[in-house]
Formats: structure tokens, C-alpha cells, sequence
């Protein structure tokens, strides 16, 4: 009869453990589950949160920079292109490039190298606000000449006393939209005697800012043109660092 009741009691309490052990690990199980859906919710939140001020950061960082519009076209001097094109995006600047010739393919330059603008939707680019406008030289020029949306913009520069940059031969698209007239500019040899009747010509400097005028007069001045460009519109120290960085490259080096 002891017998009996002791493996009564033996198999009760085995049941009761089980019982016990199994609400436990229920109720464990379930406040993992719970904690890690709370988690998973904060995460996400966090993480949307996060997404949006990185978003609102970069957006006031891109509304922050200055803006360029580049006008190009057959046959111009490609390294007034390039070379400008390139600085003013090592400086941070937002670059956009519009072709006259109309066409959203390449472009192709005196010395037949082809690049390409990115000019996808030629109407806002030129309803945009810029900062400064580029005018690339040489032969060109006969597309800036009889284009009325070069005119348009030019003027537009000139009213809102934005700046305006002209390379080479190009200063013959200044002159005939009578843009800046009277200033003093840094003139291709070439032309000194038909730009003279309307500007005043400095016959010392490759590069003359006057004004909101920023002028180059040989494609040997483009880099000290875009380094000029880059000294006016972003400053002293971001020019130090843009220049910094293309003689000592990205490395941080203790000589730099």
C-alpha cells in the first residue's frame, strides 16, 4: 500500500513539473517574441527616422551648393570643357553640361573627342537657377551665337547679378547679347580689336574677374579660370583643398 502511494505521489509530482516547465517556457517564449517584435518596431522606426534626416541632410547639402550650367556644342575647345567641368566638381559644385547643337548624344569637339552632356531634358536645365554660367570657345561659338536660349540665360545672369564666364572666343556671345559691356576682360589676341569698342581689354592677365564678369583668354588659362571660378563662388579654403588633393591625391599625408 506504501508502495502504491509513493509511486502515486512520484507520478503527481512528475506531472506537475511538466506542467510547470511547460507554462514556463510558454511564457518565456512568448516575452522573447514579445521583446524582439518591440525591437523589430523600434528598429524600424529608428531606422525610418534616420533615413529621413540623412534625406533632409542631404537635401539641404544639395540645396546648399552652388549650381553651374556649362554650355557646349560641336566643335568647341574640349579642354575649356573639361578641365572646367572637372574642378568644379572636385570643389562640390553641381555641374550640369547643355549642348547646344540639340542633340542628347555626344558632342564632339575640335579635336574630335566626343564626351557627352547631360543635357536629358534641355528645358529645365535652362529654367534652373545657376549661381554661374560657363561659356566654352571656338568654333563653337556659331551655335551660342544664334541660340535665343543662350540669349535668354545670359540676360537672366545679368539681371539677377549672377555670375557669368566666358572662355576664349566665346567673349563673341558676350558682345553680341551685350553682356557686361564696358568691363574689363582678358581677350583671345584675335579679337582684341572688335571687342575693344565695347569692353576694356587687359593685356596683362589669362583670367580677369570684373564685376560678375569671370574671363579667360587661352585655353592655357582654363585651369586657373575654373581655380578662379572656385576662389570666387566657394572660398580660399576650399580652393586650398581642391588643389591640395589634385597635387597630393585623396590621402590625408602628413606633407600635404
Amino acid at each position: 500500500m506504501n508502495a502504491k502511494f509513493s509511486v502515486l505521489i512520484s507520478i503527481i509530482t512528475y506531472i506537475n513539473v511538466i506542467i510547470l516547465l511547460t507554462f514556463t517556457l510558454f511564457f518565456t517564449c512568448f516575452g522573447k517574441i514579445h521583446e524582439l517584435d518591440s525591437f523589430s518596431s523600434l528598429s524600424s522606426n529608428e531606422y525610418i527616422d534616420a533615413s529621413h534626416d540623412s534625406t533632409s541632410s542631404e537635401t539641404k547639402k544639395e540645396d546648399n551648393r552652388k549650381h553651374a550650367l556649362i554650355f557646349v556644342a560641336d566643335r568647341i575647345e574640349e579642354l575649356h570643357y573639361v578641365i572646367t567641368n572637372d574642378i568644379l566638381l572636385r570643389a562640390g559644385m553641381d555641374v550640369r553640361v547643355a549642348s547646344m547643337t540639340k542633340t542628347l548624344e555626344d558632342v564632339v569637339g575640335i579635336n574630335d573627342i566626343m564626351f557627352f552632356p547631360n543635357s536629358g531634358n534641355m528645358a529645365a536645365y535652362l529654367n534652373m537657377p545657376y549661381d554661374i554660367v560657363i561659356l566654352c570657345g571656338d568654333y563653337g561659338n556659331k551655335y551660342l551665337l544664334k541660340d535665343k536660349e543662350v540669349k535668354d540665360v545670359l540676360n537672366y545672369q545679368q539681371k539677377k547679378k549672377k555670375w557669368i564666364g566666358a572662355i576664349g572666343e566665346s567673349i563673341y556671345v558676350l558682345k553680341k547679347y551685350k553682356i557686361g559691356r564696358s568691363s574689363r576682360i582678358a581677350c583671345p589676341f584675335k579679337a582684341q580689336k572688335d571687342m575693344s569698342k565695347d569692353y576694356v581689354i587687359d593685356l596683362i592677365h589669362k583670367v580677369v574677374v570684373d564685376g560678375k564678369l569671370i574671363t579667360c583668354n587661352v585655353t592655357g588659362g582654363v585651369m586657373e579660370f575654373a581655380f578662379t571660378i572656385v576662389k570666387t563662388l566657394l572660398g580660399k579654403e576650399v580652393l586650398q583643398n581642391v588643389t591640395r588633393i589634385m597635387k597630393h591625391g585623396e590621402l590625408d599625408l602628413p606633407f600635404a
